[in-house]
């Protein structure tokens, strides 16, 4: 139910920005507009999710994720560093069989410049993404499937989905990205049963987010493979 929140919330605010760039409104609105509404229903949807295992509501929600630690962040650095060689492993080794890779960051950043649209973007990928995309995989799919698979193929199941979710159906990515990045799911989710806590995950995922919008930001989507 939570995937199907998400995709749904990203699908409507996929509609919303499509609909801001065909009327010729700011491209900032139409950002604006897709990350609350692709973000801000799954994670009120989960964190009532995580309240009511609880016994609680939302306010519980957001207790059982807690607040993040000092050594939270010491954690969320290795789980990047570990997520940054998944990828890399694996990417070279479906490169190795011929297996292009692809991209979902095209059109990123057409526009030269530190404008609203790009801080807008920067916020989405670095704080809203990792945020919400934690707590819907790793805060509950992940705990949900765990009875159902086991830790190991429960780790393997939602990060497969993690991965196929960051396909972009428009641009080059296909089902290389989705090993590559079902690869760093894996390691989101494997750091999430370790630790017990979702924030090292989180902190993780920004970062590996940060770095890729710095990336593309410096030199460009055709870099990782756009």
């Amino acid at each position: 139910m939570a995937l199907s929140v998400l995709l749904l919330s990203l699908l409507a605010g996929g509609v919303g920005f499509a609909v801001v760039e065909e009327v010729g409104l700011p491209e900032w609105l139409g950002i604006a507009i897709l990350t609350f509404v692709g973000y801000a229903p799954p994670l009120v949807w989960s964190l009532r999710r995580l309240g009511a295992r609880a016994a609680g509501g939302l306010a519980t929600g957001r207790a059982v994720i807690g607040r993040p630690r000092p050594s939270d962040v010491a954690k969320g650095a290795l789980v990047w560093v570990s997520a940054v060689v998944a990828q890399a492993m694996v990417a070279a080794a479906l490169l190795g069989f011929g297996v292009e890779i692809g991209s979902n960051t095209e059109g990123l950043f057409d526009d030269s410049g530190f404008t609203a649209a790009l801080l807008l973007t920067a916020f989405a990928a670095v704080v809203a993404a990792p945020v919400v995309e934690e707590v819907v995989f790793r805060g509950v799919i992940l705990p949900a499937l765990v009875p159902r698979l086991g830790r190991v193929f429960a780790v393997v199941a939602q990060a497969v989905v993690f991965g196929a979710v960051h396909v972009d159906p428009t641009g080059s990515a296909g089902v290389g990205l989705v090993v590559v990045l079902s690869a760093v799911g894996a390691v989101f989710g494997a750091a999430t049963l370790i630790t017990g806590r979702l924030w090292p995950a989180i902190i993780g995922h920004a970062l590996f987010n940060g770095v890729v919008l710095a990336v593309v930001l410096i030199a460009g989507p055709e870099v990782l493979g756009g």
